[in-house]
């Protein structure tokens, strides 16, 4: 009976090792099991982080947006302030360029006259001439008129 004793101990031997392995199993799923908990737990953790990060993240950069639109607000105002004084600067370079030119023109144009008629070979004779208004001319003109009258040169004689 060598036989079967051997073969009753090799099925307790089995079912001892079944049972062993069923422990280990069993330890191994816990451990598993607390170890998945762990890892939720700690991915719950950091989402909850990362939220918070984002959100204020989100935060920070709505307030630099806005900065930065005020900034860019009150650059673009004073660069068109500034563009503004150029403008102005560059009319009135030009009025007075054109004022310049225009002077510039006549003094040629008389110089052109005054040459042309040296190189005709006429002498030329220039009567001064007062330039006034039309009113002051007419009140002189009759002022001149009352006083000639009152002293009698008014009347022409011939002799």
């Amino acid at each position: 009976m060598g036989l079967a004793e051997d073969t009753k101990n090799l099925a307790e031997d089995i079912l001892a090792s079944y049972d062993l392995r069923v422990k280990e199993i069993r330890k191994l799923e816990k451990d598993t099991q607390s170890m998945l908990k762990e890892f939720q737990g700690e991915q719950k953790d950091m989402a909850a982080e990362l939220k918070k990060t984002f959100k204020q993240a989100e935060v920070d950069r709505l307030k630099a947006e806005a900065d930065r639109i005020k900034a860019s607000g009150s650059l673009k105002n004073e660069i068109q302030a500034e563009q503004a004084k150029r403008n102005k600067e560059v009319a009135d370079l030009l009025k007075e360029l054109n004022t310049e030119r225009e002077k510039m023109s006549a003094s040629w144009q008389s110089l052109n006259a005054a040459m042309a008629k040296r190189r005709s070979g006429k002498p030329t004779v220039e009567a001064e001439v007062k330039v006034r208004s039309v009113k002051k001319a007419i009140e002189e003109e009759t002022k001149e008129d009352k006083v000639s009258s009152e002293i009698g040169l008014g009347e022409k004689e011939y002799v």
